[in-house]
């Protein structure tokens, strides 16, 4: 009986018991893989449509990268790997980055007291809650200042006020509230810096000023961190 062939594509259906059957079976072979391989492109182009994206039916020139924009689209990016360099600094794992990061952003719906305030970072987020150095040390609860010797402040936090109630010794009035703070200052007497002493109080501080065992008017300057 001679061969046969299919009905659709073709195929020989070699007669039984005849020589070189095997090469018109790989000959079979090679159509049917043709065919299933052209079915399955057929098939992955129209899943790309109907996802709402563009078959690759113009890929980059050979020796290029290929654009996947953002639309899903794709193009000739006209940068070979290893131009400038290395890989183009726009590309990220083959695709254009500014298709993913935006060159600015913006920050909506932002109450001031739990979120940025003016471009001012609160403390409970992390931030200094102010934009000056002296403002952002006090709102973390470090003041300072310098006394003059006459008792006249000569730097003081906002607020605050100092007088000499007698030789070597002075009040500061503060409006923290609380004695519950670090209290340290030092004066200059007869040229030699000087540790002082003080009774720190609710709304204010009483510091001495001495030299050689003796309190003296001096110029002192302090700093306070409270809890």
């Amino acid at each position: 009986m001679p061969d046969t062939f299919t009905a659709n594509y073709n195929l020989t259906k070699p007669e039984p018991g005849s020589n070189g059957w095997d090469a018109k079976l790989n000959s079979d072979l090679d159509i049917i893989d043709a065919n299933i391989k052209s079915v399955q492109d057929a098939a992955d182009a129209n899943a790309l449509v109907n996802a709402g994206k563009a078959p690759l039916a113009n890929p980059a020139t050979p020796g290029n990268l290929t654009l996947l924009n953002a639309d899903g689209s794709y193009a000739d990016s006209g940068v070979s790997p290893g131009s400038n360099g290395g890989l183009d600094a726009n590309f990220l794992q083959g695709n254009d980055s500014t298709a993913f990061a935006p060159s600015v952003h913006q920050h909506n719906n932002l109450d001031a007291s739990t979120a940025f305030s003016a471009g001012i970072l609160p403390i409970s987020r992390g931030g200094t809650g102010a934009v000056t150095k002296k403002s952002a040390r006090e709102k973390l609860g470090i003041y300072s200042g310098t006394i003059k010797f006459d008792g006249t402040p000569i730097r003081l936090p906002a607020g605050w006020s100092s007088i000499k109630n007698s030789t070597g010794a002075y009040t500061i009035t503060h409006n923290l509230g609380a004695s519950n703070y670090d209290f340290t200052a030092m004066c200059q007497a007869n040229g030699d810096m000087n540790a002082v002493s003080q009774t720190p109080g609710a709304n204010s501080i009483v510091v001495f000023t001495w030299f050689a065992d003796a309190q003296v008017d001096s110029t002192f300057t302090f700093n306070l961190i409270k809890d």
